[in-house]
């Protein structure tokens, strides 16, 4: 999260602080809302909407996307007693909730001097307050620009996962979990997490991957080893896949490849281009500016057929 996003999500937070608290009311698809996508592999984008931005879920929507992944970071929102003011992310559920777009929300990555507890606590009341979201924990932990808790280890991930998990099944005894999508398949790590029992039952329902460094050739080799490996019923999550200045041929190779697999989600990096250390990163389907690349055309296309398939 760039720092003038950061800091326009604290103001919103800091001035909700004189509103009423958020009750602890679930937060689910109303009456009225448009039906959340049930087809056999959800095309889904990524968002960093912190807080909610109506102009992006607009193009999200207009695209036809049913699935939208999102950071869950709850040392952003302010903290009561013994809970957090969920009102930003009520903010965005609600509003895809009436656009029929389901939420992936995947867990921030612990950061230095993170208190485990709360970590767990805010899981799964989020988990009790969102029972139509995926869940996805913690975000390619083998990555180690991206890991600060102990060295970039299953062993050092499942620390943390393992009873996430259990807090989110907790809150929401049916939600459907995923572990955090590895940079790169990587057989390896995985195998570990299965030797581990992380996939045993009652703990992860799914095995996230960012199939980075693979084509849309290389990429079905990749998924015939890892289901080979994987217990019956866990299924493979494909929770982040992008390119700088993607390409329709680009966007279409990559879903159609994970539709013929049968991979049941299917995560595109992401939806607008975002601004990391002050570098522009050209992996979206609109520009800064709002406006469609051609990539997002592809993309409506590919929704506007799959949509229609399981109306």
């Amino acid at each position: 999260m760039n720092a003038l996003r950061r800091r326009a999500f604290l103001q919103m937070t800091g001035a909700a602080a004189s509103a009423q608290a958020c009750g602890a009311t679930s937060v689910a698809a109303e009456q009225g809302s448009l039906p959340l996508y049930r087809g056999p592999t959800a095309f889904s984008v990524q968002s960093h909407m912190l807080p909610l931005n109506v102009r992006q879920l607009d193009l999200v929507q207009a695209a036809g996307f049913r699935m939208m992944r999102l950071p869950f970071i709850h040392w952003f929102l302010r903290k009561k007693v013994d809970s957090w003011y969920f009102e930003p992310y009520d903010r965005i559920a609600q509003a895809c909730a009436k656009r029929g777009i389901a939420l992936l929300l995947t867990t921030g990555n612990p950061r230095a001097g993170f208190d485990p507890d709360d970590y767990a606590s805010a899981a799964r009341q989020a988990a009790a307050r969102y029972p139509d979201a995926r869940w996805e924990v913690c975000n390619e932990p083998n990555n180690p620009p991206y890991w600060h808790n102990g060295p970039p280890t299953t062993e050092s991930y499942l620390a943390i996962a393992l009873p996430t998990v259990a807090a989110i099944k907790a809150g929401n005894p049916s939600a459907r979990v995923a572990t955090a999508g590895t940079s790169g398949v990587r057989q390896a790590w995985q195998q570990a997490l299965v030797d581990s029992g992380a996939f045993a039952a009652g703990k992860f329902d799914a095995c996230g991957v960012h199939p980075y460094g693979e084509t849309a050739d290389s990429v079905v080799g990749a998924y015939r080893r890892l289901k080979a490996i994987l217990p019956a019923g866990i299924e493979i999550w494909a929770t982040e896949y992008g390119l700088p200045d993607p390409q329709p041929r680009d966007v279409r190779a990559f879903y159609d490849v994970h539709a013929h697999m049968g991979i049941p989600v299917f995560n595109w990096y992401e939806i607008q281009d975002d601004v990391v250390g002050g570098d522009v990163q050209r992996y979206g389907l609109i520009d800064r500016e709002y406006a469609p690349k051609t990539a997002y055309d592809a993309a409506t296309s590919i929704n506007g057929s799959t949509n229609a398939a399981v109306r």
